[in-house]
């Protein structure tokens, strides 16, 4: 049977957003495993946004700068909301 699936590989898109805005180390790490990790995986995207918004803020549009500092506020409040973290993720690998 063939597999049909068209849904993203999260893990996978978490860890090229991982290395295209905070730098691949010179250690082999797999970022993509930190997907699973819910509060890793919070961290490191939260710590994306708000070093954007914050310090990059001029390099997007004022759309770009909103969503960015809609998805730190979201992703600071308590608690784990997987769509909220794979949203970001989605908007994040646009960019």
């Amino acid at each position: 049977m063939e597999d049909n699936c068209t849904y993203p590989d999260y893990g996978m898109l978490f860890e090229e957003i991982v290395c295209k805005f905070l730098g691949r180390p010179e250690t082999t790490i797999y970022y993509s495993s930190l997907y699973d990790n819910n509060f890793g995986c919070k961290s490191i995207l939260y710590t994306i946004c708000i070093t954007n918004y914050y310090n990059f803020k001029k390099k997007f549009s004022e759309e770009q700068t909103k969503k960015l500092k809609d998805f730190y506020v979201k992703l600071e409040e308590n608690g784990f909301d997987q769509q909220v973290v794979n949203d970001c993720i989605d908007f994040l690998h646009k960019l």
